[in-house]
């Protein structure tokens, strides 16, 4: 069992392997040399196994939603979704992350079945041309993992309006998933939900993924004393898009 340090990617390279159930398992192809979104990283492993887990079944995807993941990056946490019982999924990023999304994604398609899976490019900014395609339906549940690493207000405006233009008319459910890597990128992103549209609902720490002695991915809850290693925390906002009611999640 290996622990994470701060700054340090999940899976840089080789095939990561995520168990969808009993005898089937999501395989990606990590890459290194496509840069950050060829890495898997750790919110973004993390925010996958709770999606497949009993636990985030009931809690995010029963319902059978249709799906959008922003920055997918390797698509973890958007193929986990689909894996686990949600209706549609669309895997987006910038252009050049595209391609081996849809690869992955073909790859992966007999663990999928039952779930329609594409990959389409997306900037935040320009998020109103996709949902415009997603409507008038929208989607219901937003995925975004280990996407904010500029305390840029115009980005961080960039990702809000690419959350709130996505979400369906009904409203959305969105699960934003990051290491805390730096109070002076996060604190800001906190500070501009009020009064944003984005509601925070709630507030978790999830589990730090490892890779155990057989190489397969586990899960368990960091130890508060880790000696000189600094401690990876990993954190779930769950965030709505407010029209007033209550979101499922609790």
């Amino acid at each position: 069992m290996r622990l994470l340090r701060t700054g340090e990617a999940f899976q840089t390279h080789g095939m990561y392997s995520l168990s969808a159930d009993s005898s089937d398992s999501i395989e990606i192809d990590c890459d290194g040399g496509r840069g950050l979104a060829g890495h898997v990283w750790g919110a973004g492993a993390a925010l996958a196994a709770l999606l497949l887990s009993p636990e985030g079944r009931r809690r995010f995807l029963a319902d059978r939603p249709d799906v959008v993941e922003l920055g997918s990056g390797t698509g973890v946490a958007g193929l986990a979704a689909a894996a686990a019982g949600a209706s549609s999924v669309l895997l987006t990023d910038l252009p050049p992350a595209v391609p081996a999304l849809a690869a992955t994604a073909a790859r992966n398609a007999h663990v999928l079945e039952g779930c329609h899976v594409a990959a389409a490019p997306l900037a935040w900014a320009d998020a109103s041309e996709v949902a415009h395609a997603l409507a008038p339906s929208g989607c219901d549940l937003i995925l975004a993992a280990d996407v904010l690493y500029s305390p840029d207000a115009a980005e961080q405006e960039a990702l809000r309006g690419a959350m709130l233009a996505l979400a369906a008319p009904r409203g959305a459910l969105v699960l934003h998933a990051y290491e805390e890597r730096w109070d002076y990128v996060h604190e800001p992103w906190r500070r501009s939900l009020a009064g944003s549209g984005l509601r925070l609902q709630s507030e978790e720490e999830l589990q730090v993924p490892t890779t155990g002695a057989d190489g397969a991915p586990t899960l368990f809850s960091a130890p508060s004393e880790l000696g000189s290693v600094e401690r990876r925390r990993l954190v779930l906002e769950l965030l709505r898009v407010d029209d007033g009611e209550e979101a499922p999640g609790g």
